[in-house]
């Protein structure tokens, strides 16, 4: 009965703890994106470190310096982007309005049950009412509210990101402390390697993206084609989607070179490949070794993840089967075997090496407390091993 009542309690916890995270789902997500933006982020700063700089000044510079990027990013496509988005809406509603006059009023029957199946254009919002664009009253202070409360995430996400990079170690080692003596070092290892590949692939797709984004701005406007920063913009962020991001950004591409020659529709869908067979095979494997796990259980965890948390889940999908798939090749992975030889350390070497310390310390002036109980915890130890070896 106590097993029983035992596991009870287990499952019922287990369940009220489950429940609890999907209640604060949002401050979990909060926290979940920070600790990824401080993995992102170790390597510049480890980097700088073993350069010989102070590591809170590594810690500011790199956060500037990617925080800097982002805005001007920010700042450079946004006005661009306000101007282009309407211009096109308009247009792809003009368009669609006569593509759908034709079916209707051609002289094919098949086109005019297509034409029949198609949504009449009054139907399509926006794109029927390009002066919808200018948002009234109550839908800009909705979206300026928005805006706020995405900055205040984003700081808030800044804030921790900066608190888990400076504090790194112990955080470690207090959440270490929890587990048992035995387990700390596998758990480490296990932390350590999700972090490791976690920071890995998202400073790989990081640079994709705006990689992505660079050269088919570049190359769209190089050719003529209408719209190329909004066409690069949809295309780059597109790529951060796993399986099916690379469809859907050039399904967008095509739509929108329509409004454009036949020779510009070509160009842009050749260029728009070129340019996404480069980062697959080429930049994506210089900065990420992707981890080998099955693309059946990619798309399983990238569906479940879509289903729970949008187009978000999607693209966090990968991250989601790499650590996944990490703890899996942790636990399975054989504990090491310790040799059964026994190890005799030498005493009087440990008891002069500790005496010499004593000498030197009691020649210091004022020396500190920390290392006084350090020095008198070592001696303790010493004492314990010597009177344990001389029961044996």
């Amino acid at each position: 009965m106590k097993k029983i009542a035992l596991l009870a309690a287990v499952v019922f916890a287990t369940l009220i703890a489950v429940l609890a995270l999907w209640q604060l789902r949002n401050i979990v997500l909060l926290f979940v994106v920070s600790l990824a933006v401080s993995a992102m982020v170790r390597w510049p700063i480890e980097f700088l470190t073993s350069r010989r700089v102070p590591h809170g000044l590594a810690v500011a510079f790199v956060f500037l310096i990617g925080v800097g990027v982002v805005a001007a990013v920010i700042f450079l496509i946004a006005p661009q982007l306000a101007q282009q988005v309407p211009a096109l809406t308009k247009e792809l509603g003009d368009a669609y309005s006569r593509f759908y006059m034709s079916l209707i009023d051609g002289p094919s029957r098949t086109a005019q049950l297509a034409g029949q199946w198609l949504p009449k254009p009054s139907s399509l919002g926006i794109l029927a009412n390009p002066a919808a664009t200018e948002l009234p009253v109550d839908a800009a202070v909705e979206v300026t509210m928005s805006l706020f409360d995405v900055v205040a995430q984003s700081l808030l996400v800044i804030v921790l990101s900066v608190y888990w990079m400076s504090d790194r170690v112990s955080v470690e080692r207090l959440w270490l402390s929890l587990l048992p003596p035995d387990r700390r070092a596998r758990a480490r290892d296990i932390t350590r390697a999700i972090g490791a590949s976690i920071g890995e692939y998202l400073r790989s797709e990081a640079a994709q993206t705006l990689l992505a984004g660079v050269l088919l701005y570049v190359l769209f406007s190089l050719i003529g084609a209408k719209y190329a920063l909004v066409m690069a913009v949809v295309a780059a962020l597109a790529w951060l989607i796993p399986i099916v991001g690379a469809v859907f950004a050039v399904m967008v591409v095509t739509l929108i070179a329509l409004l454009s020659s036949p020779l510009i529709v070509a160009l842009t869908v050749a260029l728009t490949l070129a340019v996404f067979a480069l980062l697959e095979f080429v930049v994506e494997r210089k900065l990420y070794q992707r981890r080998r796990y099955g693309s059946l259980w990619a798309v399983v965890i990238a569906l479940a993840m879509l289903d729970v948390f949008g187009i978000l889940g999607l693209v966090l999908a990968p991250i989601a089967a790499a650590v996944v798939q990490i703890v899996i090749e942790e636990l399975l992975r054989p504990a090491p075997v310790v040799a059964a030889a026994k190890v005799v350390p030498n005493m009087e070497a440990l008891r002069t090496r500790l005496t010499e310390a004593q000498a030197e310390l009691a020649q210091l002036d004022d020396p500190s407390p920390r290392t006084l109980g350090l020095m008198k915890r070592l001696s303790d130890l010493l004492n314990k091993t010597e009177s344990s070896f001389v029961r044996q």
